[in-house]
């Protein structure tokens, strides 16, 4: 494997002779980065990223629970 800094950017290339990468387990790496990237530019406290959370959940239960029970 090898990371490389070419000018804005960060390479990775990873060799595949055998094809034996899971693109979607590569994909999730990915997905990992960038979530990296958007949670150090938040401002939001711990408290305020909790609420949206128990917010969040409860919509999904109140938009789902007839179709799961």
């Amino acid at each position: 494997m090898i990371v490389a800094r070419e000018n804005d950017e960060i390479v990775i290339r990873i060799p595949d002779a055998e094809n034996n990468i899971e693109l979607l387990e590569l994909q999730k790496i990915i997905e990992y980065v960038n979530y990296c990237r958007i949670v150090k530019k938040s401002k939001a406290s711990q408290a305020q990223i909790d609420q949206l959370a128990r917010e969040v959940n409860s919509d999904w239960w109140n938009e789902n629970k007839a179709r799961l029970l």
